[in-house]
């Protein structure tokens, strides 16, 4: 059965291991990102926490809804990959894994024609050129209609785990048959950011190929998810990047450049989003949660495209009643703020769905928001994204 906060389609595309023998050799020391694991955006590359999978699941197509305006379609095309056994070789042995049925959204612009061929043919001869990627690469080989939804005006960031973090996590479930792990290809393709761009100087907000209205994404028609890189720190110099729930996963070595853009190799898959309740309940948001049920703005929260909630950490209710719709209202912000955003001018000024205004203020690295300091920051959810703040401002 799946761990609290999920539901069975919170995966898409699983791996699952069906024979490796000497995978407990394997390298690597890092997990999968689960929803049910995700209490902090800055955890470390080394934890051993295990995660609990999400269960697998088929996509279903979203019901039309209107939210302030906005009409949201079913998705243009659904494509389901069914995926052959994936074998790579890592430390001279052999690791055999099976990816389940992954469901590709295929939404493109009316403009926009499916990629081409030569298009394609460079990605993959850039992916097939790296041999400690043949687990990632084989994948997307198998699901062409991923490559095909691309923008072939456009270059790509390609971030791409590597066969020997795989190999670790599967052999670390060797264990139990049943636990499978949720991943997915389109998530980790993000389209450069035009002009200068260097991932080890600043911090970007990355668009990435999931696209449409599906369980992962509901951003609007023709979004794609979003993806925040951070730039190294001072004490180990690797890049970061933070997906669904604020999960993080590390960039390692140098980027390999080509003509369609950067392949970076990661430490791990990235998280998918989920609903802002789901994300709440996993990542220490659950007073807050437990306020917007009460004032009834939940449905209003979980049904917003485009959404920032700058939520007081749960301590900071402790001893204060609860929030009504209008205190509540003033944390919200009609729209997406992710943290580069948040830091482009020392003072930026943010409309709230309340009756005051969202004041940001920059203190060396610390981010304030009316005064209160940020604690933990781009928890990514499927609608928008949450940042806890100290207090109640």
């Amino acid at each position: 059965s799946p761990p609290a906060g999920t539901d069975s389609s919170d995966a898409t595309n699983s791996l699952a291991v069906t024979d490796s023998p000497t995978a407990t050799e394997s390298p690597g020391d890092t997990d999968f990102p689960t929803a049910s694991d995700a209490n902090s955006p800055s955890a470390p590359e080394d934890s051993n926490t295990a995660d609990s999978p999400n269960s697998t699941g088929e996509a279903q197509p979203p019901t039309t809804s209107s939210t302030k305006g906005d009409t949201i379609n079913p998705p243009a095309a659904v494509f389901t990959t069914t995926f052959s056994p994936v074998t790579a070789t890592i430390s001279g042995s052999e690791v055999i894994v099976t990816p389940t049925d992954e469901v590709v959204p295929l939404r493109l612009a009316s403009s926009q024609r499916p990629a081409p061929p030569d298009f394609i043919a460079d990605i993959m001869a850039a992916l097939s050129s790296q041999p400690d990627l043949t687990i990632f690469t084989s994948m997307v080989s198998q699901a062409p209609e991923v490559l095909r939804s691309l923008n072939s005006t456009k270059k790509y960031y390609f971030f791409t785990p590597r066969d020997e973090d795989i190999a670790s996590i599967l052999a670390r479930r060797q264990e139990d048959e049943d636990k499978y792990i949720p991943v997915s290809t389109t998530i980790h393709f993000a389209e450069m950011p035009e002009g200068e761009r260097d991932l080890k100087i600043k911090e970007y907000t990355l668009v990435t190929a999931l696209k449409g209205e599906v369980e992962y994404i509901a951003l609007g028609d023709g979004e794609g998810a979003r993806i925040v890189s951070q730039p190294p720190e001072e004490t180990d110099g690797k890049i970061r990047i933070i997906s669904g729930l604020g999960r993080v996963r590390n960039v390692k070595g140098e980027a390999i450049k080509f003509e369609r853009g950067e392949i970076h190799k990661t430490d791990g898959f990235f998280t998918h989003p989920v609903g802002i309740e789901q994300t709440f309940e996993n990542t220490g948001g659950k007073k807050f949660l437990s306020a917007l049920e009460t004032t009834g703005l939940l449905d209003t929260v979980n049904n917003t495209r485009k959404i920032t909630i700058f939520a007081p950490q749960d301590s900071a209710f402790d001893g204060r009643g609860a929030p009504d719709e209008g205190e509540l209202n003033r944390y919200i912000h009609g729209g997406l703020a992710f943290t580069p955003e948040l830091g482009s001018r020392s003072e930026s000024c943010y409309d709230s769905e309340g009756s005051t205004t969202l004041v940001v203020t920059l203190k060396g690295k610390d981010k304030f928001i009316n005064g209160a300091k940020i604690l933990k920051s781009n928890i990514i959810a499927k609608n928008g994204v949450i940042h806890y703040i100290e207090k109640v401002s």
